[in-house]
């Protein structure tokens, strides 16, 4: 659980979220303390999951919160999650394809599923519920068609010297935040945020939004076809 995940367990405890299941495989390290905060220099060198557990039943002890300390590597950890959840929550960005995983495993168990994360100042969130229109993975391939269709870009220097994105508690707060709204949306129907698309929002602005959605299935979206 890092800054994102942090952010959006602790604000659905404090709403009596009723359950929550935390999956988390790392330690607290010193660098995690500037934007994850259910940690604390007292919790360095602990498993995280145990270290959250423990904060967020003491931020609501009418809320059941449990945890294990599992590594996420394929699509059926994560069905197992999904099938034992209303709303399964990805905050993680790792491996690469986890989001992919998610949308495949919590469409063959019919759970909805939110993911949220930031890239620099860009904080993004994601909506799905089965059924309920085009999925995570038709967004993906409809994204890579607009890139293809694209002209090729100058770069003005080698993508090898650009300093990675920076993280603080204000865009991993604002991020996890988004996303424990929306998994409240899909627990209660409200407010009716639309469903199955993506939004996003920039903090370096503070003017510019997008919603990006489908209105059909892309063609070659295998997860769409092996739903039926």
């Amino acid at each position: 659980m890092g800054g994102v995940g942090c952010t959006a367990a602790l604000s659905l405890v404090m709403s009596g979220v009723g359950r929550l299941h935390c999956v988390e495989p790392d330690v607290v390290e010193l660098s995690n303390l500037g934007r994850q905060i259910l940690y604390a220099e007292q919790h360095l060198g602990l498993p995280k999951v145990d270290a959250a557990v423990e904060r967020l039943r003491e931020a609501n002890s009418d809320v059941e919160v449990t945890g294990e300390s599992t590594r996420i590597g394929d699509v059926a950890s994560l069905r197992r999650l999904a099938a034992d959840c209303d709303v399964l929550i990805m905050t993680a960005d790792h491996p690469p394809e986890i989001r992919t995983w998610t949308n495949q495993a919590c469409t063959s168990t019919g759970t909805p599923w939110v993911y949220g994360g930031y890239h620099g100042p860009q904080v993004n969130l994601g909506i799905y519920r089965p059924g309920a229109g085009p999925c995570y993975e038709c967004a993906r391939l409809a994204e890579q068609d607009r890139d293809a269709a694209r002209p090729p870009l100058a770069t003005w220097r080698p993508a090898a010297t650009i300093p990675a994105h920076a993280a603080n508690a204000v865009t991993a707060g604002v991020a996890g935040n988004l996303v424990a709204h929306a998994v409240m949306r899909l627990i209660t129907n409200a407010p009716k945020l639309a469903l199955n698309c993506q939004y996003g929002f920039s903090l370096a602005t503070m003017d510019h939004s997008f919603v990006t959605s489908l209105d059909e299935p892309h063609a070659e979206c295998r997860t769409c076809r092996a739903a039926g």
